[in-house]
């Protein structure tokens, strides 16, 4: 520590001195002792501080534009507090305080000093102490301000028990030493507010001009964006930016951006957003910011980029990269994936690193969805699809739904972009599809193949972790999943939706009027959602009628036909299975009325028994097989099947 700095707070510490220098005086005249006591005043001693120039107690002399007489004006400190602070910053520079304190405490445990001492030292007669014991109180200057605290090891200490202890960034601040709290970061910006949207630029510009002392929002999720936004604001205002973690004690990070001379930026829950200081600041978070007092907050929008504006940054970042793509693809990117800029970047350099690493062909589509697929992950389960149009076998008139579906996807830029309808359309913009049948009719390979055919994510939403008995938590759960799915670019496939879309009750009672708030709520969020919901039910005569309206494609999936059982027949087993020659597919088609899925399990089964007979598939194995089934769908088989 320099002269230069030590000069902030020598006239305390030599006040301390004088002070304790009075207490020893008076405790060696009291107890007779030699003035030979221990101190870590005396030259004797050593003190750093001995050699400097003394002040009576009764004076101070705090030096102009020093960090004392900053912390003093800021916070509105008395004389007084400001020995307080002596009083526990002394320790910090010289341990022998310690002997000191435990000395004149009576106490070899008590090195750090109480409020009993600091009344003590500072205090002519018990009146004063009595008077004086308001600087300790939770509204004290001191306390308040989060400078420093009252500790004790005792389960209910007096307050004259509790130990006074500085906070460190009040110590780093004094003792002129760097360092930060783990998880903040301090950036010397050289970001300016050219370099950002044009529009955002001249909101940032009227901040400025007014010099605005008040907290700002940011609110959005270009996460990127608000950031260079607030290194733009912090270059204008000639200071660094102090990024802070998520915490719920902002006047923390208040304290240590006064003590930095930054600006401060935090990201907050807007969910539970905690007590605020009417100071600048920057906070920013993804929901409308809500507090429980006004306190004049301006709100800055950071939308998410529009197609056009992301169908130009993916043009840009690929012409910088030296790639080239086809122009339906680049609309493909744009329309399907809600990037901001930064992602667009960082999908484009990690399709390029995992080319080379894999020595594979650039897959942009994987790397902008992964991009995007972190916000599911806690509401659903992911689907990876395995099937294609190859593999599912349907009737003609639903695969031909299935394609005018795909389709509806594939050409979203041109009909909403190119052609206007976006302009005339606020909602119903997504495809929200319900795929209706008994089970293993192919409802989910069918939207497998639909996630395959667009390259996007499938994720399958669990409907026992949404419906909660609790008023208001099923919605609750409703807006996450929607909020997650939009940041995810992701298609949402809602497993025996009929257990919540079921067909609203005639209100009877408190519990059917909000059985049927959760159906209407729902509705909206469908309506407002872009991307593909694709809700499956066994039984398309439970559905809502006014749902039922809301939906671009209802596609019945029915039993396979027999032409159709023995395609899936033929597919079922893969090249390599051995099989006698007596195993009658059309058979099996023919005799056997059942969903492809009872096909792929009696397939599975028969070659399991083959195998552990170190056999061929024959057919009595598929009888077998066939019987196994048939138990699980509690139905008998007759053994004249043939």
């Amino acid at each position: 520590m320099s002269k230069f700095e030590l000069a902030d707070v020598l006239p305390l510490l030599q006040r301390l001195d004088d002070s304790i220098e009075q207490a020893m005086s008076a405790m060696r005249g009291l107890d007779g002792t030699s003035a030979t006591q221990p101190s870590a005043l005396t030259k004797d001693a050593g003190s750093f501080l001995s050699e400097q120039p003394r002040k009576p107690v009764s004076e101070i002399a705090i030096p102009k534009q020093s960090r004392l007489q900053e912390l003093q004006q800021q916070f509105k400190l008395s004389e007084f507090d400001l020995d307080i602070i002596a009083i526990a910053l002394a320790p910090e520079l010289d341990r022998r305080y310690e002997s000191l304190y435990a000395y004149l405490q009576d106490d070899v445990r008590s090195k750090r000093p109480s409020v009993d001492l600091a009344l003590n030292l500072l205090c002519a007669d018990a009146i004063e102490r009595l008077e004086k014991r308001d600087r300790f109180a939770s509204t004290a200057p001191l306390i308040q301000a989060g400078l420093l605290s009252l500790e004790s090891e005792q389960s209910r200490p007096t307050l004259l028990a509790q130990e006074i202890h500085l906070s460190p960034q009040l110590i780093r601040f004094l003792l002129h030493q760097p360092g930060l709290d783990p998880g903040c970061k301090l950036v010397q910006s050289t970001v300016s507010l050219e370099e950002l949207p044009h529009d955002l630029s001249q909101q940032l510009k009227a901040l400025i001009d007014q010099d605005w002392q008040m907290p700002v929002y940011f609110q959005g999720s270009d996460r990127a964006l608000k950031r260079k936004a607030a290194q733009a604001l912090a270059t204008a205002w000639n200071c660094p930016l102090l990024i802070a973690p998520q915490a719920t004690d902002i006047a923390y990070w208040v304290r240590e951006a006064w003590f930095q001379t930054a600006l401060l930026y935090v990201e907050i829950d807007s969910e539970t957003v905690p007590a605020l200081h009417k100071t600048r600041m920057l906070l920013s978070g993804k929901q409308p910011f809500r507090s429980a007092e006004p306190l004049g907050i301006v709100t800055l929008m950071f939308p998410m980029p529009d197609f056009t504006q992301r169908q130009q940054a993916w043009k840009q970042h690929l012409e910088e990269a030296n790639l080239a793509i086809a122009a339906s693809d680049l609309d493909a990117l744009a329309d399907r994936f809600r990037l901001t800029d930064t992602e667009i970047v960082d999908a484009i350099a990690t399709a390029r690193h995992a080319a080379q690493w894999k020595s594979e062909p650039i897959d942009l589509f994987a790397a902008a969805r992964a991009q995007s697929g972190q916000d599911m992950a806690g509401f659903a389960r992911k689907i990876n699809p395995v099937y294609g149009w190859d593999d599912i076998i349907l009737s003609a008139d639903p695969r031909v739904q299935l394609e005018e579906l795909c389709n509806q996807a594939k050409y979203r830029p041109r009909v909403y972009q190119d052609w206007g309808f976006g302009k005339r359309l606020s909602r119903g913009k997504g495809l929200n599809v319900l795929f209706s049948g008994l089970p293993g009719t192919g409802k989910t390979m069918a939207a497998e193949v639909i996630a395959q055919e667009l390259r996007l994510d499938l994720y399958q939403i669990d409907l026992s972790q949404i419906v909660s008995k609790y008023i208001g938590e099923t919605e609750k759960n409703l807006d996450r999943i929607f909020t997650a799915a939009a940041n995810s670019n992701a298609i949402l496939l809602f497993d025996e939706a009929d257990a919540l879309f079921g067909k609203r009750s005639q209100v009877q009672d408190s519990h059917d009027r909000y059985a049927n708030i959760e159906i209407g709520y729902l509705l909206q969020k469908m309506e407002e959602y872009e991307g593909i919901a694709i809700l499956t039910t066994n039984l398309r005569s439970n559905l809502d009628d006014a749902f039922v309206r809301r939906l671009r494609f209802m596609i019945d999936f029915p039993l396979p036909n027999e032409s159709d059982r023995l395609r899936i027949w033929k597919r079922i087993f893969p090249a390599k299975t051995p099989h006698s020659p007596d195993v009658d597919l059309p058979a099996m088609a023919r005799r056997f009325e059942i969903s492809g899925a009872n096909i792929r399990n009696i397939a599975l089964a028969a070659a399991f028994l083959a195998a552990s007979e170190s056999s061929v598939v024959t057919m009595t194995h598929l009888i077998r097989a066939t019987q196994r089934e048939y138990q699980k769908m509690g139905k008998l088989l007759m053994d004249d099947w043939h």
